[in-house]
C-alpha cells in the first residue's frame, strides 16, 4: 500500500508531488472558490449550519459575479446606443430618396367572421330586433 502514487500525493510535503500537479490543485482551487454555485451552496451551508460564520467570502464572490453580469449588460447596451445613434446620423446625413409605401392589409390575417355550418340552423334573434 505504500507503493501506491495517491497516497503520496496527498502527504504533505511529500516527494512525489510535482510542480504541475501543485499548479493543478492551485487552478482548481481557485475555480472552486469562484464557482457561483459552489460559492451559493457555501452561503446557504453557512447560513443554515453555523449561524452565518464564514458567509462573508462566498457571499463576496456572488457579489462581485452580479457587479461583473451587470458591468456587461452596461456595456452591450452602451454600444447598442452608440450604433442606434450613427445609424439616425446617417439617415439624417442621407435620407432615403424614395418613400416607402404604407404596409398593406392582408385579409389572409384579418379574423374571420363566424357563419354556420352547412345544413345547420340559423342563429336565434332575440325580441325585437
Amino acid at each position: 500500500m505504500s507503493g501506491d502514487p495517491r497516497l503520496k500525493r496527498t502527504q504533505p510535503g511529500g516527494s512525489a508531488v510535482t510542480a504541475a500537479a501543485r499548479a493543478s490543485d492551485a487552478r482548481q482551487a481557485v475555480r472552486d472558490r469562484t464557482a457561483v454555485t459552489g460559492n451559493a451552496v457555501e452561503a446557504l451551508r453557512s447560513a443554515l449550519y453555523f449561524g452565518g460564520a464564514g458567509m462573508l467570502r462566498p457571499v463576496l464572490v456572488l457579489c462581485a459575479w452580479i457587479g461583473a453580469g451587470i458591468a456587461l449588460l452596461g456595456l452591450d447596451t452602451r454600444r447598442h446606443r452608440r450604433a442606434a445613434l450613427a445609424e439616425a446620423e446617417r439617415e439624417i446625413q442621407d435620407p432615403p430618396t424614395e418613400i416607402q409605401d404604407p404596409p398593406t392589409d392582408d385579409p389572409s390575417l384579418e379574423t374571420p367572421t363566424p357563419h354556420g355550418a352547412p345544413g345547420a340552423p340559423p342563429p336565434l334573434r332575440r325580441a325585437g330586433t
